[in-house]
């Protein structure tokens, strides 16, 4: 695979994220040359590797953004939804689908980073197998749709904006005492592991913890089949906002690696912006 290519934003598009950056400046964005349109960007490792599936969540690669290399971890389906680096930092957990009298089972596997080494996690199952985080102290999935937070092996099901709402993309914060959820259709929120003191952050669509006080998320629309999609940046108590990509790109599905972060356009381009938070 070819080396990384870099490009830096047209003077036009720095000049006007520079005056927008009062807290939050921009220092380059950097498009990562793939073979096939990719999608989803996980960045991990100190910002140097990348993990990306199909648009539809089938396959999961790596790139290592230092060398350019990359390697595929999986062709399953479902394999690239929600892929992460597991707790010990040496595999990424993955998922592989499959259908079975038309209904669909999820098995969960790891495989190390030099993919050489795999091993099943749970067998294939219909529902959500808490073996999956037996390893981390803190998680939070979407289970029938609530928050499920698992903290040192015990289950607790939130609902924190009420019952009658979906609740999606929960995560916990770094460091293990808050959650980033959404409420679909309804906005993008934070709260305490015990469901209280809920902060709204507005229009934050796939959102991601980028440290303990600031989320990263998308807030896009679809008009006459045109697509349109900015990153946001939202400080974790709710006080500031700030767009931190320019009209010219359709960013989206952001995920956030210390002062990096990895996103996605429609067409499928992976890009990696370097920032700077100014407090």
């Amino acid at each position: 695979m070819n080396r990384t290519k870099t490009y830096l934003l047209s003077l036009f598009s720095l000049a006007l994220l520079t005056v927008q950056a009062q807290t939050i400046k921009v220092n380059s964005v950097q498009e990562i040359e793939t073979d096939i349109p990719v999608y989803y960007p996980v960045i991990f490792d100190n910002g140097s590797k990348l993990l990306v599936t199909n648009f539809n969540y089938t396959g999961l690669s790596m790139i290592n953004l230092e060398t350019g290399e990359k390697s595929i971890l999986s062709t399953a389906e479902g394999a690239g939804y929600n892929a992460r680096l597991s707790a010990n930092k040496k595999e990424i957990v993955y998922r592989e689908n499959s259908l079975k009298n038309n209904r669909r089972f999820t098995a969960y596997k790891t495989v190390s980073l030099d993919g050489k080494s795999k091993r099943t996690l749970s067998s294939a199952k219909r529902t959500f197998d808490p073996k999956v985080i037996a390893e981390e102290k803190t998680y939070a999935v979407s289970e029938d749709l609530k928050i499920a937070l698992y903290h040192n092996g015990v289950k607790t099901v939130l609902a924190p904006n009420g019952e009658n709402y979906r609740y999606i993309w929960p995560s916990v914060s770094p460091d293990g005492k808050k959650i980033l959820y959404t409420v679909s259709g309804v906005g993008t929120f934070i709260c305490d592991l015990d469901g209280k003191n809920i902060v709204s952050l507005g229009i934050l669509r796939a959102p991601k913890w980028v440290n303990d006080n600031w989320a990263v998320g998308m807030n896009n629309s679809t008009v006459n089949y045109i697509t349109k999609s900015s990153l946001v940046m939202a400080k974790a108590d709710g006080s500031y906002h700030q767009t931190i990509t320019t009209p010219d790109i359709v960013a989206m599905y952001p995920s956030a690696e210390g002062n990096k972060i990895a996103f996605s356009t429609d067409t499928g381009s992976i890009y990696i912006m370097d920032i700077s938070i100014n407090e």
